[in-house]
């Protein structure tokens, strides 16, 4: 391998481990948590692993049903192999997309190297690698980066079949399955081959047949997806996002030409301001940085520079395709956007990888044409930075530090190379800047700021629903949206066969029940008797309380900067009884009142097998400083397995942990959920229900005073009447 060769792959490779740590470090916290397309892309491609269907049941579906609409399978099919690796989580789902990211930032080399040379190709993918525009989406399960790397792979495999045909057959292909990427691709990729078979021309007549192969190849790949576009469930999206769905045609257009023109804006590029006055996700960009940097943005008008001195098809191509990127984009309402804007890449950073190459050129004074690293770029002699002659001799140019025909001295090479080196250590000074900005961004500042965009907290919520689920009556989940129901098969790993059997026999109920989960407003249910677990935003919960005073908050969940976010709370239907004299334990706490959510009296009739949940209303006589822990017990004649009177028993802190007493102020009211389940075995007979606290740690019991006068370290809360079915 020759000398240059093996700089070259030394640098790619660090420049593409150094790709590979942008997008796969802290995969599954950083972004923490999911967003619903990345929970829904995730969880059908768990199904179709599972059991050949969509969670819908459609059998190897090309589209995937989502929230009112349908999206191509293809990122999903993609995940298939890495869900079947890791299992169905987070890091599993967005690996794929990490790998076409950085799959990009090496595609991107070949591309750049054409035009400009090999210094150039390795700066270009080195601003790749380095790119927030490109480092979110690649972050993040879903299709979004296919738009970044299927045009790419395209165009390299269609240069590469311009020399060896059978690789216009696999560009065919190759752009055929983009399509099934992200929408915008599929008004996009058809323009971009276009431009390149008008360019082109001359080249592949020469391949006549295996050009029109390639041509058929794609056409046949791309019909079911345009044929499903122009289909009412295909154009459902389209209408929802479509910039003129509110207005006519003729005042439409100008909105248009203005979202074209704003994709090409320092405002967009550089500051990141939006046209729209909906606020930017932080699923798009990152707050600390725009989505190129000024220096970037320097080096890219030098690339332009190279570009129009250039006489190559390849450069030319390449400024097509930066102008024609955001065609189709510009449809949407929200355009310019970056996720949308992604058809873009990597041209501004093949642009400014020449820029970086030129400066490098003036600096180490390379003027011949060659192609080794840190080498003069192609075009460096017929550079528009020379300097004309006195008097307006006109003739050909040599770089700037030699001399014109005829003898007329040129600027000082010292100069030149001393101008040149300055600008190069400023560019690269800010490209260090904006690298380590970007970087803290990433990883420190965008988990706080992002955090309620990307739903976070929302799978330890559904956990802790999990754990406590079978203490419950009820499960109620507030989804006044649909992302709540995908939230909950993801993070739960519901059994897809399930999911698809329920679907079939309730379809018209895809997302208000979910196994034992009752989805939608939590107001609709909590007039069923019995005691409710609830999972909803900590507002919901707090007007729910308003009118509710027995809800009971058991947990909340926070998000990182400590904005209140999610709470899980216990509901009992109805209330509990209040005691008229309360029972008072260690003159520190009283129980004011208890009962059953569903029955509720001096004796209660109970089968074998049945659960039971008692609601306590605890008050604090006084600010306490220990934990205790609640003891409920089912005591009768002897159970021989136990050589004691015990049969059943629950103990816990208040509130699952969630209102210790250490926590509690003198006059402080807390109500506090318990659940234990009749012993299938058990005697028919007459029971009862005991009740006290003790100390966390030493396990030592408080007193009670019983209303005869004696004391005890537990209480007699009711009798339980317990007859066999059989």
């Amino acid at each position: 391998m020759k000398r240059n060769d093996l700089i070259s792959l030394l640098l790619m490779t660090a420049i593409l481990l150094l790709a590979a740590y942008l997008r796969i470090d802290r995969l599954d916290t950083i972004p923490n948590g999911l967003i619903p397309d990345e929970a829904m892309r995730g969880y059908d491609a768990y199904a179709i692993l599972r059991t050949g269907a969509d969670s819908f049941g459609a059998r190897l579906p090309l589209f995937l049903r989502s929230f009112g609409d349908y999206t191509p399978a293809l990122y999903s099919v993609l995940s298939l192999p890495f869900i079947a690796i890791f299992g169905l989580s987070a890091f599993s789902t967005r690996l794929a997309a990490a790998f076409i990211g950085i799959t990009a930032v090496a595609c991107s080399y070949q591309l750049i190297r054409r035009p400009f040379g090999r210094t150039a190709a390795l700066a270009g993918a080195f601003l790749l690698a380095i790119s927030p525009w490109h480092i979110l989406p690649s972050r993040t399960g879903t299709e979004w980066n296919l738009l970044a790397l299927g045009p790419v792979l395209t165009i390299i495999l269609a240069y590469r079949g311009l020399r060896r045909p059978p690789y216009l057959i696999a560009a065919g292909i190759a752009g055929g399955v983009s399509l099934y990427g992200y929408a915008p691709i599929k008004i996009f990729l058809p323009l971009l081959l276009a431009g390149f078979i008008g360019i082109y021309r001359r080249e592949l007549s020469h391949h006549g047949r295996t050009a029109l192969a390639a041509l058929l190849a794609f056409c046949v790949i791309a019909t079911p997806i345009y044929i499903f576009s122009f289909t009412p469930a295909g154009l459902n999206r389209f209408n929802q996002v479509y910039a003129g769905s509110q207005t006519s045609l003729l005042e439409t257009i100008p909105q248009l030409i203005w979202n074209y023109l704003a994709c090409f804006s320092p405002n967009f590029l550089i500051l990141t301001h939006y046209t729209r006055p909906k606020p930017p996700l932080p699923h798009a960009h990152l707050q600390s940085v725009g989505l190129l940097s000024w220096f970037e943005f320097f080096l890219l008008l030098l690339g332009l520079v190279q570009v129009l001195t250039l006489r190559r098809k390849s450069a030319w191509f390449l400024l097509y395709w930066l102008l024609v990127a955001p065609v189709g984009i510009n449809l949407h309402t929200n355009s310019p956007w970056p996720i949308l804007a992604l058809t873009m890449l990597p041209i501004p950073y093949a642009l400014g990888g020449a820029g970086l190459a030129w400066l490098l050129a003036l600096v180490t004074r390379s003027q011949r044409r060659v192609d080794g690293p840190f080498k003069a770029i192609p075009g460096l002699a017929e550079s528009p930075l020379s300097i004309p002659p006195k008097g307006g001799e006109v003739g050909r140019f040599s770089p700037l530090w030699g001399e014109l025909e005829g003898g007329h001295k040129l600027i000082p090479e010292w100069l030149v190379r001393a101008g040149a080196a300055v600008l190069l250590g400023i560019v690269s000074l800010g490209l260090l800047t904006h690298f380590r900005t970007m970087q803290h961004d990433l990883f420190y500042d965008f988990p706080v700021y992002g955090a309620k965009a990307w739903g976070a907290n929302t799978g330890d919520a559904i956990a802790a629903v999990e754990a406590l689920k079978g203490q419950y009556d009820e499960i109620d989940l507030l989804s006044q949206d649909l992302a709540s129901s995908i939230y909950l098969l993801f993070y739960t790993r519901y059994d897809p066969a399930i999911r698809q059997a329920e679907l079939a026999k309730n379809p018209e109920q895809t997302w208000q029940t979910i196994g034992d989960y009752n989805l939608g407003r939590v107001e609709d249910y909590l007039a069923r008797p019995g005691c409710h677990l609830i999972l909803t935003t900590i507002d919901n919960g707090n007007a729910i309380k308003n009118q509710a005073p027995q809800l009971i908050s058991l947990r909340r969940f926070d998000l990182p900067g400590g904005e209140p976010n999610l709470g899980l709370y216990a509901f009992p239907s109805p209330l509990p009884r209040i005691i008229e004299q309360g029972v008072v334990f260690g003159d520190t706490i009283m129980l004011q009142g208890f009962g059953l959510v569903s029955n509720v009296g001096s004796t209660v009739d109970v089968s074998p097998g049945q659960s039971i949940c008692l609601i306590l209303q605890w008050q604090a006589l006084q600010t306490i400083s220990t934990d205790y822990t609640v003891f409920v017990h089912l005591a009768g004649p002897t159970n021989p397995a136990t050589n004691s009177p015990l049969w059943a028993q629950h103990d816990g802190p208040p509130a699952h942990g969630a209102q210790a007493t250490s926590t509690w102020h003198e006059g402080g009211i807390i109500l506090d959920p318990h659940r234990f389940v009749i012993p299938a075995d058990i005697p028919s007979g007459q029971y009862t229900v005991q009740l006290g606290l003790y100390d966390s740690s030493t396990g030592e019991r408080l007193t009670v005073q019983q209303s005869d006068g004696q004391s005890d370290d537990a209480v007699i809360l009711m009798e339980l009447n317990i007859q066999s079915k059989s």
